[in-house]
């Protein structure tokens, strides 16, 4: 009675709320039922009360991994391609799963596959799917869950808000475990990753041949063939200790890209899956590999050895727990020590010139060079601050359920970054961690003989690391001048790398094409 009183109210208020809006008519199956003399039961209410819900008017009535659809006869409708061959793709995988893996997901997977095979343009397939895609991602997390707990059954009993930041990495490693596993599923034995991984050798080949013909320096020539001969191509995992791709890129999502911190290149399942031909993905391969070598990949070399990109990777070695005497000594450098300005050869700068436009950028005038920074470190502070990084990371106790308990991130930059922050690794190239300064300064503000209060200490944490962030602007301008990235908003540069890419894809693309003889090719 309490279930049927509920659903009636739910039905009531979606009901009156539609009318409102003119979305359902008075004289609809719905108010037949609900005005009916007769009983009726739970399941023809539902029923109908889902007809008028997933009416043509809704947009978006049935979902697919995360992403909604449409069903119905409607300019919205359509069920993309890319989507389907997903569904494809998980038949085939269920072969290679983990027995469990398979046992659990199998029942919703043929479900899926089946629908696809009788599918229709109609609301009550698209719920009949949705349904289906519900039952796959629970049994999902049902195989993640049975991970989990058999190796750590003091979580079971646990409601997902009692978790702790330690029990969250715990999880999240399960979580990289299965995407690990499906992965290695879906493309292990898959012709198109066969032909993937071949193709990667013949572009990285072409690209080293187009590399020795240009008219640069022989040292950064080597530089350039070092870095092309050192790509990986890894499979789309989420786990960043392997790759750290989107979790979408082991699914649907069209893109092939290449990881900077990682030095890989990887081709998502949705691309594989809308493959159009070994010339497109050369392109696109060779575009991808392209950007290890662009200006700004080159310029980061040189970056990474200035003192602040130096002090960032020993702040971020000793998770923000230098000797206070380093830590001043080191701080001092820095700050005492003006940017070094630094410029690739010149007939590579006349090549980017050649590239892009650059008409209309200002020059980088100190006044102007130091407002852009100020403003970047407001930015960079701001984005903290409005998440109560800084608060998070000094008090000792914390308030759950109302009580007091003690704060897991008190003085713990790392595990804030990991949880809070989704930064599960920090990069080689000496980028600036917030939360890794401000602790490293914060603790080391009494160290001194004068104890101060803790709103002094927060206050003058802040001062010490945006003076730091501010030289850390300017010395990133200072190696990467008119490729600066962070720069281009003010009109103090615009990189080259996209166009740099193309080019070289496109010469490494006119040779490939040339040795084609046939028209099958």
């Amino acid at each position: 009675m309490f279930r049927q009183t509920v659903m009636l109210v739910s039905i009531l208020v979606y009901l009156f709320s539609s009318l409102a809006e003119e979305r359902v008519s008075a004289t609809s199956e719905l108010f037949e039922l609900i005005e009916s003399d007769q009983e009726v039961s739970c399941e023809a209410l539902s029923n109908s009360f889902c007809s008028e819900m997933y009416n043509q008017k809704n947009r978006g009535n049935f979902e697919f991994l995360g992403d909604r659809y449409n069903s119905g006869k409607s300019k919205f409708s359509g069920f993309p391609m890319v989507q389907k061959l997903y569904v494809l793709d998980l038949v085939r995988a269920l072969k290679k799963l983990p027995p469990r893996f398979a046992e659990l997901v199998t029942p919703s997977v043929n479900k899926l596959h089946q629908l696809l095979e009788a599918e229709e343009d109609n609301n009550k397939w698209g719920r009949r799917f949705n349904k289906a895609s519900n039952e796959f991602e629970m049994a999902y997390q049902a195989y993640l869950d049975e991970l989990v707990f058999s190796e750590h059954p003091e979580l079971e009993s646990k409601r997902l808000d009692d978790l702790t930041p330690q029990d969250t990495l715990i999880v999240t490693k399960y979580i990289w475990r299965g995407n690990r596993e499906l992965v290695d599923a879906l493309y292990d034995s898959d012709e198109k990753w066969i032909l993937t991984k071949a193709l990667f050798l013949r572009v990285k080949s072409d690209l080293l041949n187009e590399i020795s013909l240009l008219p640069l320096p022989s040292g950064l020539l080597e530089v350039m063939k070092r870095k092309i001969n050192t790509i990986e191509i890894s499979k789309p995992y989420l786990d960043p200790n392997l790759l750290g791709a989107g979790a979408d890129c082991a699914t649907t999502k069209v893109n092939a890209m290449y990881l900077k911190n990682k030095h890989k290149f990887t081709v998502c399942r949705g691309y594989l899956n809308s493959f159009e031909s070994e010339s497109n993905l050369y392109l696109v391969m060779a575009h991808e590999l392209a950007h290890s070598i662009d200006p700004q990949g080159l310029l980061q070399e040189y970056f990474r050895n200035t003192s602040v990109a130096q002090l960032m990777r020993e702040v971020r070695r000793t998770k923000g727990q230098l000797s206070c005497h380093d830590w001043r000594q080191k701080k001092e450098d820095v700050l005492s020590n003006r940017p070094e300005y630094y410029r690739l050869p010149f007939n590579f700068v006349d090549l980017t010139n050649c590239l892009v436009d650059r008409s209309g950028i200002k020059e980088g005038h100190p006044d102007t060079l130091r407002n852009a920074g100020e403003i970047l470190t407001f930015k960079y502070l701001a984005a903290y601050a409005n998440d109560d990084d800084f608060l998070r990371l000094i008090n000792l106790n914390t308030l759950r359920y109302g009580e007091v308990t003690q704060n897991p991130f008190h003085l713990n930059p790392t595990l804030n970054d990991i949880v809070n922050n989704k930064i599960y690794e920090y990069s080689e190239y000496g980028e600036p961690y917030i939360s890794l300064l401000f602790v490293q300064e914060y603790t080391c503000q009494n160290s001194g003989q004068d104890k101060l209060s803790d709103t002094d200490r927060v206050k003058l944490a802040i001062e010490e690391i945006s003076k730091i962030l501010r030289v850390y602007f300017e010395s990133h301008f200072g190696a990467f001048g008119l490729e600066d990235g962070l720069m281009a908003g003010f009109q103090l540069s615009k990189p080259s790398s996209e166009d740099f890419a193309d080019w070289m894809a496109q010469k490494a693309f006119e040779k490939y094409i040339s040795k084609i003889e046939s028209l099958k090719e």
